[in-house]
């Protein structure tokens, strides 16, 4: 992936083809927390002495792994496009920019319209502004 630096404009053209991707990506990564957390509540109960199910756990990791390796490949075709996946939960995307001179961010979230706000590289999400 070649780095290279994008106006909103830009940035928003690609939101269109992103927004499925992300979209698919964030289901995943729910349907992964939640094959996790059963995962989880099957080493505990065989922590607790209760019987433990090991085709019940070999079929849940095997699920989680496949998952992963989806999630993975969705995330790469993302990133081609130039943005940088910032967040799987929320479909959280960064686009390289540079604004007031400085090196920027412009930020987009799955379930917005477009791109309208931006951060410094050092402020992350917690310092989005709305650009001008």
């Amino acid at each position: 992936m070649e780095f290279r630096l994008f106006t909103s404009d830009e940035a928003n053209r690609l939101i269109p083809s992103l927004e499925p991707l992300v979209r698919d990506m964030v289901q995943k990564k729910r349907q992964a927390d939640f094959c996790f957390w059963q995962l989880g509540i099957l080493r505990e109960r065989a922590a607790q002495g209760e019987r433990f199910d090991q085709d019940e756990f070999s079929k849940k990791t095997r699920e989680l792994s496949g998952l992963e390796q989806e999630i993975l490949e969705i995330v790469g075709k993302v990133q081609s496009h130039g943005c940088t996946v910032k967040d799987l939960g929320v479909g959280l995307l960064d686009f390289p920019a540079v604004i007031e001179q400085k090196p920027a961010y412009l930020c987009w979230r799955l379930g917005e319209t477009e791109v309208r706000f931006w951060h410094t590289v050092d402020d992350g999400f917690a310092g989005r502004r709305r650009l001008e």
